[in-house]
């Protein structure tokens, strides 16, 4: 039975054996000098690959650490600046006080010196205003009597005309 299905198929036991024996003998060489370095090669291919991802993921934590530590010192680069601005507003605060306190010590000190001016101009005046009027009084006086006052006349009439002016004030 099993002849008869071989010459069927138009296959010869033989020419099969020594196919079988071919195949056996290629497959043994193949095994012992070609997949080996083949093998070889495939393994090194394979920690490569293995070595590059765990690569790859120690460059991406240490890509967020970086980035973790650039958004820190950008946190505390914020944080100076800000102290700084604050610094130099509560400064400037600071001197526009200051200026404004000077500007009123300076206004106020023109003030009392202007006041004093003003009233030393007022007691010259008066003193002014006191012999004019005394020499006009003396003057009346004398046209009034039709005397030549003397020096002692002249000061008894002008001590009265002051301190009458002095009430009057």
């Amino acid at each position: 039975m099993l002849e008869r299905m071989f010459s069927d198929f138009g296959v010869q036991p033989i020419l099969l054996l020594a196919q079988i024996v071919n195949f056996l003998i290629l497959f043994l060489v193949l095994r012992k000098f070609l997949y080996p370095p083949i093998f070889k090669v495939l393994e090194a291919r394979k920690k490569g690959v293995l070595k590059s991802l765990e690569n790859e993921d120690k460059i991406e934590q240490r890509l967020l650490a970086i980035e973790n530590e650039v958004t820190q010192r950008l946190s505390v680069a914020s944080k100076e600046a800000n102290k700084i601005i604050d610094t130099a507003s509560n400064t400037a605060d600071e001197i526009i006080a200051k200026a404004h306190q000077k500007g009123q010590s300076d206004i106020e000190l023109m003030l009392e010196q202007a006041q004093y001016t003003i009233s030393q101009q007022q007691e010259d005046m008066k003193k002014e205003m006191s012999a004019k009027y005394a020499q006009l009084v003396i003057v009346g006086v004398e046209k009034v009597t039709n005397k030549v006052l003397d020096t002692d006349d002249h000061k008894r009439i002008i001590k009265q005309q002051l301190k009458d002016l002095e009430n009057n004030l």
